[in-house]
């Protein structure tokens, strides 16, 4: 059933990326925990934290600063925990759409499709995921390179 489910998202995160591909020829990839925000884990009690979200202001200059790439939420989380991101911060300040992959792997390939069709791609991530039993981040590999998809470690 998890598989299905992770299709699902990879087939409408896909599609949704062509549909915004026919408006924006660039597109920034921004990964959420960790990355945008970072105010919101509990390492005592392995929980996220039921609180009003700051983000990063680095990553948002990196935004204003890139005014012809479309910023979008790029999160391993699921639909399901979308509703914590739209009720603790204001994400519609600064972005249109949230893209759920539901896995860290699975950035992977979405962010390889998108540097297909988008003149250029910046992706800005950690690539960590959290360890729910410990809190300890586990590290994933960097991106290939490809000539219009920008990586950058946050």
């Amino acid at each position: 059933m998890r598989n299905i489910y992770y299709s699902f998202l990879k087939i409408r995160n896909l599609i949704f990326l062509l549909f915004l591909r026919i408006k924006y020829p660039c597109l920034m990839l921004v990964d959420f925990d960790f990355t945008l925000v970072n105010n919101h884990f509990n390492n005592k009690y392995l929980k996220y934290i039921e609180k009003r979200l700051e983000f990063d202001n680095d990553v948002l200059n990196i935004i204003r600063d890139n005014p012809n790439f479309k910023p979008v939420i790029f999160t391993a989380r699921t639909t399901i925990s979308g509703k914590y991101i739209k009720r603790n911060s204001d994400w519609k300040s600064h972005f249109n759409c949230i893209l759920y992959t539901g896995n860290t792997q699975l950035k992977y390939n979405i962010a390889y499709f998108a540097a297909m069709i988008y003149s250029s791609v910046i992706w800005i991530d950690d690539l960590a995921d959290i360890d729910l039993a410990t809190g300890h981040k586990i590290i994933r590999k960097d991106p290939r390179v490809m000539d219009n998809l920008k990586f950058i470690r946050w």
